[in-house]
């Protein structure tokens, strides 16, 4: 429900549940309160005390709900226990009465009880006022069939009686029940049908208003007023309208009957609002406010509040509409918080009152069975009590078991709806740091870390553990936005040092990078914020940022605030990296949406970053924006509505705080040269995991480091690795990538290429493997199978050099095969030893499909590979093997040793462990895991 309607109706409550009292009667009901509680005070128990215990219910329960409930309930009790049937109609009506602002559902039940004691009494008049009650309640659960019914069946009744008092009520009610139901219309965008169910009402109303008229009421005639002036302000008949708030406003005043002020100042100055008079608007809502009573009028308060902003803004007084509003949305906040809190109590009461009503049902039922055993011989009485046990014991069990089934039911449900396609994204965020964890504590366990590095160890434990923490919480957080449970707890916080902070925080990755990280502002800022939520979106923007700019280039953040032209804060996150495609620009605030460029088809991330900033930013009145050029950069704009400033400090000019980035050299390839020990590249964009693997191979390696392909690119430019090992998701080149155009030259063809990554599907196996990837290695992986399988290569690579020097002595004809037709020939031989697997390939066979002698193809291979044929068949064998053991084929050890060809498990586990760093059952298990 709108709170247009919900406005409406809280008018309807206020006005309908007094109009049975006139002023005089209700003035002097109040009067008799303290005597009424006296005689209350007496121990006798009659309808006498019924009565007036249902009186006492009928004066508190407007100022006094708790009191009201608790005589009304003992009334009913007493009402119910001595057969009183009047008094249980009637203080079934006062129930009602007191349950219809909070609990309908309750009020209702009520009504519909003393409509049927009404009926049982022949009470017409009783009748009517029931009918009249729950066609209200029906008109403010939007059941409007039903409250028509029940609108319609009181007006046939009053017909009948032909009473001007309640003709007036049921007249009323039908003008209100028209007016609703255009409300209805009207929210629903459908004015046609509005305005034909206002018109319906007028003629009810106008009749309503000559029976007042006929008793000479003020009281109704000011009910009829303010209902007229509701329908001709929906009509647009503003003149008459205020005709009618005034005369409903000046009743009220003339009987002094101040409860009503509030809602008519309010009613009258919105008609002045529609109207265009915005000076007598703004007078009346200030009258409103003066007599609202803050502890139950919060939605006339943001009536008037909103009237006040609306009127205010209209003339052009902007700061004043400013704190209107923003006192309007505190209202809204507080109206929200105290319905939920109302609703989570009521649901609770509700819920006592049936677990109230179980109990008392048991317990009658156990005395009734008791009762009847107490006639029975003794064994009967234990074998009745112990069934009776048996059948309490069994309806617990299954009323808990029915609520645990619901319970699993729905938390199935909600994890059915829980996205599940990002797993796959995010494993490269999680991975990552477990490498970094299980690393460091498999040496530790081995005790490989030297004491003085012991610390080092930990604290990269602890570093990445932390990392995998804020990954956890980012997938909590995508849980909630999902199911719109993402709240903001705002308090007021320095903008302008946040972003100073936050930007500190980044100084090390971007000197690391080689990047200029910029900071500028014109403004102190305090701003009534979420400084996580604000921390979150700005870590986000600023770590894409970095994460997509190449070695040298800028990342600017901008803090601007000009109060005179802008209604928002602005804070620019600008770089001058790779930018995004424009096809992908619609799309990058969508959930688990990924960018894929051309040159970077991996790069990393979870897909909800950017979705989760931008709710983030909503969930602060503010948005995120963006503009991007591909090859040239991107602009990422926080906008913060300006309402949420507190506090600002202006500078005539921007301030700039900037962090240059240090040339920080890796290893130069001159040092590299003079020792003996192989060269290995290592290609790695995350600074631990490259620091981890640097340490794990220093102290049998030259290890030179790039954090991303283009500038491994410029690196192999200046000398020749023996050997590189590369992440496959990286920021500007990814691995894949930067292996592809390093196999295009011949001069690096050759050269071992090991290949990291977090994804372990088939698919990315075989697309590394067609790039022309000697191995590779899933996250987190085994510091000592990375060795296994860098010395193997090394060993080959070796091997294939000292066959390339015994080639120099060849025949001319050796000498003078291209390499295209050896790589063809290469592809030809080993497609021919897979497809031969099981029953075995020989190398007489391999040398005759080469057409080639056995030395020949011996010094082929050699020069090639590095490998001889023997070895060239095994190689092949144990890489189908590991094929299918990750894949799972096959279930046993002995299964894969058949599949592939070899004889025995023994040799095979031995060249496998040689091969690969582990045994195959090892292998298995941890690819189980």
């Amino acid at each position: 429900m709108t709170f247009k309607l919900f406005n409406f109706i809280l008018h309807l409550i206020l006005c309908n549940v007094l109009m049975s009292y006139s002023f005089s009667g209700f003035s002097q009901e109040s009067h008799r309160l303290d005597s009424l509680l006296q005689e209350l005070e007496k121990p006798k128990k009659d309808t006498n005390r019924a009565n007036s215990m249902g009186l006492v219910a009928r004066m508190l329960y407007r100022s006094d709900v708790p009191r009201a409930k608790s005589y009304a309930t003992e009334a009913l009790a007493l009402s119910e226990a001595l057969s009183y049937t009047k008094g249980l109609a009637e203080i079934s009506r006062i129930m009602g009465n007191i349950h219809q602002s909070k609990a309908l559902d309750s009020a209702l039940y009520y009504y519909l009880e003393s409509l049927k004691y009404y009926e049982v009494l022949d009470d017409s008049l009783g009748c009517i006022d029931a009918y009249y009650n729950i066609a209200n309640v029906y008109l403010q659960l939007s059941n409007f069939e039903a409250a028509k019914k029940n609108q319609v069946l009181c007006y046939e009744l009053a017909k009948k009686v032909n009473n001007h008092a309640y003709l007036f009520r049921a007249k009323n009610g039908m003008g209100v029940y028209y007016i609703g139901l255009g409300l209805h219309h009207e929210e629903n965008k459908d004015s046609l049908t509005a305005i034909a169910s206002y018109q319906k009402g007028i003629p009810f109303l106008l009749e309503a208003l000559q029976h007042a008229d006929s008793i000479d009421s003020e009281y109704y005639k000011s009910q009829a007023y303010g209902n007229l002036a509701y329908v001709k302000t929906a009509l647009g008949d503003f003149d008459t309208a205020l005709t009618y708030a005034l005369r409903m406003l000046k009743t009220y005043e003339l009987h002094g009957y101040e409860a009503y002020y509030p809602i008519s100042y309010t009613q009258i100055a919105d008609i002045y609002l529609k109207m265009g008079n915005h000076q007598q608007a703004i007078s009346y809502a200030n009258s409103a406010l003066e007599w609202i009573n803050e502890s139950d009028g919060l939605y006339g308060m943001k009536q008037a509040y909103e009237t006040l902003y609306k009127a205010h803004k209209a003339i052009g007084d902007y700061e004043a509409a400013v704190g209107f509003g923003q006192r309007m949305f505190d209202i809204s906040t507080r109206i929200f918080n105290k319905e939920r809190e109302e609703q989570i109590a009521r649901v609770q009461s509700e819920f006592d009152t049936k677990q109230m009503e179980k109990e008392n049902e048991l317990l009658k039922k156990e005395a009734e069975i008791a009762e009847s055993s107490m006639k029975k011989q003794r064994v009967y009485v234990v074998l009745a009590l112990s069934l009776l046990a048996l059948i309490i014991v069994i309806t617990t069990l299954v009323y808990r078991n029915l609520l645990d089934k619901k319970s699993f039911a729905r938390k199935v449900q909600d994890l059915q709806d829980a996205k599940t396609r990002w797993f796959t994204n995010i494993a490269h965020e999680l991975r990552t740091p477990l490498t970094l964890i299980l690393g460091p504590v498999c040496k530790m366990i081995n005790h490989q870390i030297p004491e003085d590095s012991m610390m080092d160890e930990l604290k990269m434990v602890q570093k990445n553990s932390e990392q995998l923490v804020n990954r956890v919480n980012e997938i909590l957080d995508v849980s909630r936005m999902e199911f719109q449970e993402l709240t903001v707890n705002r308090q007021p916080e320095g903008l302008t040092v946040l972003v100073r902070e936050i930007i500190d925080s980044f100084q090390s990755l971007a000197r690391q990078k080689s990047i200029f990280l910029k900071f500028s502002y014109n403004a102190c800022l305090m701003l009534n914020i979420d400084r996580s939520k604000i921390s979150t979106i700005l870590n986000n923007l600023i770590s894409n940022a970095l994460k997509f700019t190449s070695s040298g280039g800028t990342v600017s953040v901008d803090l601007d605030y000009d109060p005179d032209s802008l209604d928002f804060v602005n804070i620019k996150v600008r770089d001058t990296g790779i930018g995004i495609p424009e096809q992908d620009l619609p799309y990058i605030f969508d959930r688990f949406y990924q960018v894929s460029h051309s040159q970077q088809p991996q790069s990393g991330g979870s897909g909800v970053g950017l979705a989760l900033a931008q709710e983030l930013a909503r969930l602060h009145g503010g948005l995120i924006s963006v503009s991007s050029l591909e090859n040239h950069g991107s602009v990422f704009e926080l906008s913060l509505p300006k309402s949420l400033i507190t506090k600002t400090d202006s500078y005539s000019s921007f301030q700039s705080y900037i962090i240059e980035h240090t040339n920080e050299p890796t290893l130069k390839p001159e040092q590299n040269m003079t020792s003996g020990k192989p060269s290995i590249l290592l290609v790695e964009d995350h600074p631990d995991m490259r620091q981890y693997i640097g340490k794990l191979l220093g102290n049998h390696y030259h290890v030179v480091e790039a954090t991303e392909g283009q500038q491994a690119m410029e690196i192999i430019k200046e000398y020749t690795p023996d050997l590189i090992i590369s992440d496959v998701m990286m920021p500007v080149m990814g691995g894949l990538t930067f292996a592809k155009k390093l196999k295009e030259d011949p001069k690096y063809k050759l050269t071992p290429f090991i290949a990291l990554t977090a994804h372990a599907n088939d698919r990315d196996k075989l697309m590394a493997y067609r790039t022309g990837i000697d191995d590779y290695m899933v996250k987190p992986f085994n510091a000592e199978e990375l060795m296994a399988r860098i010395q193997n290569l090394l060993t080959n690579t070796l091997e294939r050099k000292k066959a390339t020097q015994e080639l120099l002595v060849t025949t001319e004809k050796d000498k003078q095969m291209p390499l295209t037709y050896g790589e063809k020939l290469i592809e030809e031989l080993e497609k021919m030893v897979r497809e031969h697997l099981s029953e075995g390939c020989s190398i007489n066979s391999l040398a005759t499909h080469a057409a080639m002698s056995e030395s020949s193809l011996n010094r082929f291979l050699k020069k090639i590979t590095g490998l001889t044929p023997g070895q060239f068949i095994r190689d092949i064998r144990l890489q189908e093997a590991i094929f299918l053991l990750e894949s799972q084929k096959y279930k046993t050890i002995s299964e894969v040793v058949y599949a592939v060809g070899f004889e025995d498990a023994s040799s095979f586990t031995r060249l496998f462990k040689k091969r690969f760093g582990k045994n195959p059952s090892t292998y298995l298990e941890s690819i189980s895991k």
